[in-house]
């Protein structure tokens, strides 16, 4: 069901079912829930195709009741593409955010930076410098936040050891300074690879360690993995974006991927 919608969405969902979410038809869409770490927002959600009539948004968010009882945040993905979307009330008074899906069927070409090696993440000890890396890069100290990043962590690690995908690192000597993840289902029908959680040292940004990253991670999806097509995701006008867009992601395509968020309306 998730195949019709976009690039965007569609890809999330691949990823978080190989990392173990549980993804299920609903009666207004589609439902994701990550028991295994319920404090991850965009792990646990209602994909819908879009409401536009009045009345769908009370459907829509009486469908996100019934799946996530007790809930008192709103979590909705819209499988629209569109350039602008009118959200019919009571979904109205929530947020809505627009990040960028970029496609490319080519891997970034970029250089290696000097005093960094690029390599395959692998092992305890290189999965707990991603941890780590995660938590400085996020300023996580408080102990929520720890479990979470250490959830999240171990569902990759599981889905990279699965077959699922690949995990990056960029090394100066022994120290991770970077690392990125990239998926494809492959054997599941889907030709497309997502890369994920694009991860660089303050000290290290600027110096070509995140194109370096991309360019590993895209030779691995299309030459290993057989995947066509590579797609990164960023927020609008962000620096992040700015950079894919340099090293030619987007050039088969970007769309828009809406979501809606914010205190369940009564």
């Amino acid at each position: 069901m998730e195949g019709s919608f976009g690039v965007g969405h569609r890809t999330d969902v691949v990823v978080l079912r190989l990392a173990g979410s549980s993804v299920e038809p609903g009666p207004a869409g589609v439902v994701v829930r990550t028991p295994g770490n319920p404090a991850y927002r965009w792990g646990n959600f209602l994909l819908v195709e879009g409401p536009t009539a009045p009345h769908d948004g009370g459907v829509v968010l009486d469908a996100y009741r019934s799946a996530f009882p007790g809930e008192t945040t709103v979590r909705i993905g819209l499988g629209t593409t569109a350039g602008r979307v009118v959200v019919p009330p009571p979904l109205d008074r929530l947020d809505l955010q627009a990040d960028v899906a970029l496609v490319s069927t080519s891997a970034p070409v970029a250089p290696v930076p000097s005093g960094v090696d690029v390599r395959a993440v692998e092992g305890g000890a290189g999965w707990a410098a991603v941890l780590r890396l995660q938590r400085e890069n996020g300023d996580v100290h408080d102990a929520d936040g720890v479990d979470f990043l250490t959830r999240q962590v171990a569902s990759l690690r599981g889905a990279v050891e699965r077959g699922g995908g690949r995990w990056f690192g960029a090394f100066a000597g022994e120290v991770l300074v970077g690392s990125l993840g990239i998926f494809t289902a492959g054997g599941g029908g889907s030709d497309e690879a997502r890369f994920q959680a694009v991860d660089v040292l303050p000290a290290w940004r600027g110096r070509g360690t995140a194109s370096a990253l991309l360019a590993a991670g895209g030779r691995w999806a299309l030459e290993e993995a057989g995947a066509r097509r590579l797609v990164v995701v960023a927020e609008r006008d962000s620096a992040a974006l700015r950079l894919y867009r340099r090293l030619g992601m987007g050039a088969a395509g970007a769309e828009l991927q809406w979501r809606l968020s914010g205190p369940l309306p009564l």
